[in-house]
């Protein structure tokens, strides 16, 4: 580019690449980490996960359908935490990833069954072992 049409674009340029790095400096130190010291950065999630597996009879049964059982369940999981990811329900049941989750398995399974009118059971996992929830 000629520097006679354009002559601030050079100036421009080293701002904009300056704001990327700086920018990529503070997400580096607030949201990334090495795992392990190794050299891929991960994104870390702001609190803990955890894992809520729960049973429900027929809540694979028209779970697209509004207010179905499904939906009465996330709406309720809700309550206490962030549902980060929600599982499509099979074989009576629905896996929910929980950012924050503030309950056990048993209040959940009380809220939950308050909400549907069925009787649920629920399990939470707070981390992963191998193969496994654990």
């Amino acid at each position: 580019m000629p520097a006679f049409l354009f002559p601030k674009a050079k100036y421009y340029y080293a701002r904009s690449v300056r704001f990327a790095t700086i920018i990529g400096e503070i997400k580096m130190a607030i949201g990334q980490t090495r795992v392990n010291g190794g050299a891929q950065p991960t994104e870390l999630v702001g609190r803990d996960l955890d894992w809520v597996l729960v049973g429900l009879a027929n809540v694979h049964v028209s779970y697209t359908a509004v207010d179905s059982d499904f939906e009465k369940i996330v709406r309720t999981l809700e309550n206490y935490g962030t549902a980060t990811i929600v599982g499509t329900p099979a074989s009576d049941y629905v896996r929910v990833v929980m950012e924050g989750l503030n309950a056990n398995a048993a209040v959940l399974a009380t809220a939950i069954d308050a909400a549907t009118g069925g009787s649920s059971n629920a399990a939470v996992s707070t981390g992963l072992s191998g193969n496994a929830f654990a």
